[in-house]
Formats: C-alpha cells, structure tokens, sequence
C-alpha cells in the first residue's frame, strides 16, 4: 500500500448561488449556437409597451420620449446665503464651476448637468452637511416661486 505524502484535498465549499449561476451558465451555453445572433434588442419594460400601445406618439417621438426619460436629472441646490451665492456666482463668472447654470426666478437657486467634477461635488456635499446649500427637485422650489411671485390676471 503506498501512503501519499499530501494529505487528503478537501472538498471546496460553494455556496448555493455559485452552484446556480454556472448551472444557468451552463444551460444558456447550451441553449445557444452559433446561429443565434450577438446582439438581442433591448427588452420593452411595462411602461414603454403601455405607451407604444396607446398610439398617440409618432415612432420617433417614442424614441425620443423614452431617451429624455432615461437621461439623468440635474442637481438642483438653492444657496441659503447671500455671500456663498455671490462667492459661488464668481467660481461660475471664472470658469471654476464648468456646469453650472443658475434657476430663472429662484432666488439662489442653481442647476449643475454634470456631476463629473470631483471639487464641486465635494463642495455641495460639505455645504449640504453644514446647511448652507439645500439640495432640491426644480419642481419643489417652484411653489415657493410662485408664493414670492404671485400670478397677476388683468381685471376686466
């Protein structure tokens, strides 16, 4: 009898998820061959196949509709006080702050499309946290807009 000098190998543990996903690994493998196509379009959620069913856009407008509807919503913030605002308005004026554009009407009220710049959205962060800047959807800002500028209809 031989005795081998490596002790026994143990047997791996795997979890139950990992046994599933390369059992669907491999019956997807499967499934498949080389006939089938790369590429499978995009599936329709509920919402887009509502739409579509309804008929009252044109193709196109859907394609457009469900563009903007997947882009994200910019950052909106309004700036508490007056002299961040107008030190935030000199960054912007200088070119520091490359995408922010203030809200028309909103008194310190900004939008930024891009969160791509580290800087600022640290600066929004720690201004947040301190209660200078309150982060805000465009939508809620505007009853405030409209109890500070009231609708004047002319008098017959």
């Amino acid at each position: 009898m031989m005795i081998s000098s490596q002790p026994p190998r143990k047997k791996r543990c795997r979890s139950k998820s990992t046994v599933r996903s390369k059992k669907r690994r491999l019956a997807s493998d499967r499934q498949t061959d080389e006939s089938s196509p790369a590429w499978r379009p995009p599936t329709i959620t509920i919402f887009e196949g509502y739409v579509q069913s309804e008929n009252f856009l044109e193709a196109y407008d859907h394609y457009e509709l469900f563009r903007y509807l997947r882009s994200p919503l910019p950052t909106c913030f309004r700036i508490r006080s007056p002299k961040v605002n107008e030190d935030f308005k000199k960054r912007v004026q200088r070119g520091e702050v490359q995408h922010a554009r203030p809200l028309p009407g909103i008194s310190g009220g900004w939008k930024i499309s891009s969160e791509e710049d580290y800087d600022m959205r640290r600066w929004l962060a720690a201004n947040t946290k301190t209660g200078v800047v309150s982060r805000q959807e465009f939508v809620s800002m505007l009853p405030v807009f409209f109890t500070r500028n009231p609708i004047r209809t002319s008098s017959p």
